[in-house]
């Protein structure tokens, strides 16, 4: 079963703006789920987003260089699970 967490909830806690999650989806690298026009975003999904967030608070990426980081980093733990 999905648990699903509000956009709005995530941007509060984080302290993001709604418009950069906007444009992770727009790049392909966050995944909204729509009900009834409201946007939420699965749990399974925080442990990456928040790795975006860090990329780009800490590294101040912009969003290609958290594209790029982060793929990277996926492929790194796809390698070390194989």
């Amino acid at each position: 079963m999905l648990k699903l967490i509000l956009i709005q909830t995530l941007c509060t806690h984080y302290e993001i703006e709604e418009y950069f999650l906007n444009v992770l989806h727009d790049w392909g690298l966050i995944e909204f789920i729509t009900d009834q026009e409201v946007r939420y975003i699965d749990e399974e999904h925080i442990a990456n987003l928040e790795k975006m967030i860090r990329l780009r608070q800490e590294l101040d990426s912009n969003i290609e260089g958290i594209g790029v980081v982060f793929n990277l980093l996926q492929k790194v733990e796809t390698s070390k699970t194989n």
